[in-house]
C-alpha cells in the first residue's frame, strides 16, 4: 500500500547487469544473506555510486531488507480546504511533504504541504502501532486562495527535536496584518500533565510580503529544542539571511542568539536549507543561489563573548563548492550531532554518475535532473577543512532528482536520500534509499523503498534516527490509502 521494498531476486538481476556478467551461486548467496557482506565484482556493487574513474575495490553491501515498523501513518483530513484561483478546486493535503523522526526512532512528526495539520505519533511496541501523541496541531491559514501553481510549489515544515519533546511547525502561507504570505514559525512542547502540545515562546513572523517564512528545510531544532534556527532565503532581494534563536525560559521568548548571517549578493539564497548540531552550537547553511545559482554550503560555530553580548557565528572548515554540472547545490543540507560530518544534496545535478558534465548556465537550467549527494567530513575540528567522504551518490537517469531530500544520522554512520521524481515504479513514483559508511565508502543498506504507483513522490522527505536504524519516508501524493486520504509517512527498521 503506497510503497514497496524491492524484491531480492529482481535486485540480483540488476546486479548482474551492473557487474557485466552472470552472478555465481556464491555471489547470489551473498546477495540473499542478511547483514554485511563483502563482494568484489570488478566494478563493485556500490549501486548508485559515481562510476567514473578506476573500478573500486571490494564493496561492503548490507542486503538484509528494511522492514516496516507499524502501519502507514496518514493524515486525518483529505483536503486542505484551500483553492487554486485558476482552477477553483480544493487542493489535496499532501501529508508527508515533510517528516522528521526523533533520535530513538520512536516519535515521528509529519505535516501536509500547507501546514494545516501536524501530527506526532509515538510507536507502541505492544500493539505495533503509531499512536497519536496529543491532538493534531492545526496551525495553517483558513481557506487560502492561491494565485498560481508556483505559490504552492513548496510546503511547510515539521521538525521534531532529538528528544522528541518539542516540534517546530511552520505556516509559510500565513498572512500577518497588512503583510500577505509573510509566513510564521511556532514551537510546541508536549505537556505530560495534560497529554497535549502547548506553544512555547512567541511566534517568529516574516517581515515582508511573500517572505513565505518557514518553507521546508529552512527550520531546525537542537536536540532539546531550546535552540531554533530559521532561514529567510528571500530576504534582501533573495540574498537571504539566517537567524538563530534561544528560548529564554523565564520570559518564554525566543531571543536571537548571536549575529544574523546574510548573503553578500542578491540571489545568494542564504538559508534555503539549514541544519543544527545536537547542542545548537553549530549549524550548516545552504546557499542555493550562490554564483549564478550554482550553490554552496558552509558550517558555522557559535562563539560566545566573554563579557556579555550576543556572540558571533563564525564559519569553519571553509565554504563547500560543487564541481561542474551543479545547480542549486546546498539544498538541502544535513549535519551530524557533533557537526563533524555534513551531507549536501543537489537534485539539479546534470550528471548521472557515469561521467561529469561541463560548465552550464544555472540561471537558465533550473529544472530537476539526475541529482547527486555528497558527504563531507571534518577530520581536524579546530583547523581542518571539509573533505569529501567516500564517493558521490548519483541519480541514475535525468529526472530522478536524487538529493531532493537528505538525512545523515546523528552519529554519521548512515545516509538517507530521496529521489521523488524517479520513474522506477511509474511516472514520478519516486524512491528512497539508505547507505552505510563501511570499507571507506557509502554502501547501500538494504533495498530501495519505491513508490508503488505513479505520482506517489516517495522520498519527497526522509529522516533518520540517531543511529540510523529507523528510517522515515514521506510520500505526499500517495492516494492508495483508506478513505482516499492523500499522503503518507512510513517508518522502517534495519538491524545493522
Amino acid at each position: 500500500m503506497g510503497v514497496k521494498v524491492v524484491d531480492e531476486k529482481e535486485e540480483a538481476k540488476e546486479e548482474e547487469k551492473r557487474a557485466g556478467r552472470k552472478l555465481t551461486r556464491r555471489d547470489k548467496m551473498k546477495l540473499g544473506g542478511a547483514g554485511l557482506v563483502v563482494v568484489g565484482l570488478g566494478v563493485g556493487l556500490g549501486v548508485g555510486l559515481s562510476r567514473g574513474g578506476p573500478a573500486p575495490g571490494p564493496t561492503c553491501v548490507y542486503h538484509s531488507p528494511w522492514t516496516r515498523v507499524g502501519e502507514t501513518i496518514t493524515s486525518s483530513v483529505s483536503t486542505s480546504k484551500h483553492t487554486m484561483e485558476e482552477a477553483v478546486v480544493e487542493l489535496y493535503a499532501s501529508f508527508g511533504s515533510d517528516t522528521t523522526i526523533s533520535n530513538d526512532g520512536n516519535r515521528v512528526a509529519g505535516v501536509d504541504r500547507y501546514g494545516d495539520n501536524v501530527t506526532v505519533r509515538e510507536y507502541d511496541t505492544a500493539s505495533n502501532e503509531w499512536v497519536m501523541l496529543g491532538t493534531p496541531i492545526l496551525s495553517g491559514e483558513p481557506d487560502l486562495v492561491f494565485e498560481n501553481k508556483d505559490e504552492v510549489s513548496f510546503g511547510a515544515a515539521s521538525v521534531i527535536s532529538g528528544d522528541g519533546q518539542r516540534v517546530a511547525v511552520t505556516s509559510p502561507f500565513h498572512n500577518s496584518p497588512n503583510i500577505t504570505r509573510s509566513g510564521r514559525v511556532r514551537v510546541y512542547e508536549f505537556a505530560t500533565d495534560d497529554g497535549d502540545w502547548k506553544q512555547i515562546g512567541n511566534d517568529i513572523l516574516g517581515t515582508y510580503k511573500k517572505a513565505f517564512l518557514g518553507r521546508a528545510y529552512t527550520v531546525d531544532l537542537s536536540k532539546d529544542g531550546s535552540i531554533l534556527v530559521v532561514g529567510d532565503y528571500r530576504k534582501g532581494r533573495w540574498a537571504g539571511c539566517v537567524t538563530v534563536y534561544k528560548l529564554e525560559e523565564a520570559s518564554n521568548v525566543w531571543t536571537p542568539l548571536g549575529d544574523v548571517i546574510c548573503g553578500s549578493a542578491k540571489n545568494d539564497r542564504v538559508g534555503a536549507s539549514v541544519s543544527l548540531s545536537a547542542d545548537g552550537d553549530a549549524m550548516a547553511v545552504g546557499f542555493q543561489g550562490n554564483e549564478r545559482n550554482v550553490g554552496a554550503a558552509a558550517v558555522y560555530r557559535y562563539e560566545a563573548k566573554d563579557e556579555g553580548g550576543t556572540g558571533t557565528w563564525t564559519s569553519f572548515g571553509g565554504t563547500i563548492l560543487p564541481g561542474p554540472g551543479y545547480c542549486h547545490f546546498g539544498w538541502p543540507v544535513s549535519l551530524t550531532a557533533d557537526a563533524t560530518r555534513l551531507a549536501v544534496g543537489g537534485s539539479s545535478y546534470l550528471g548521472n554518475g557515469l561521467s561529469d558534465v561541463g560548465e552550464i548556465d544555472c540561471l537558465k537550467e533550473s529544472k530537476v535532473n539526475a541529482g547527486e549527494v555528497r558527504v563531507y567530513e571534518l577530520l581536524d575540528v579546530r583547523d581542518g577543512t571539509w573533505t569529501q567522504m567516500g564517493p558521490r551518490i548519483n541519480g541514475a537517469i535525468e529526472t530522478d532528482a536524487l538529493g531532493w531530500s537528505v538525512s545523515i544520522s546523528g552519529d554519521g554512520s548512515t545516509l538517507a536520500v530521496g529521489a521523488s521524481n524517479s520513474d522506477r515504479g511509474g511516472l514520478d513514483a519516486g524512491y528512497a534509499e539508505a547507505y552505510r559508511y563501511e570499507c571507506g565508502e557509502w554502501s547501500r543498506a538494504g533495498s530501495p523503498i519505491e513508490g508503488a504507483d505513479a505520482h506517489d513522490w516517495t522520498g519527497f522527505a526522509v529522516s533518520l534516527s540517531y543511529g540510523g536504524t529507523r528510517f522515515a519516508v514521506g510520500s505526499p501524493n500517495d492516494f492508495g490509502l483508506p478513505e482516499g486520504h492523500p499522503g503518507a509517512v512510513n517508518v522502517y527498521n534495519h538491524e545493522f
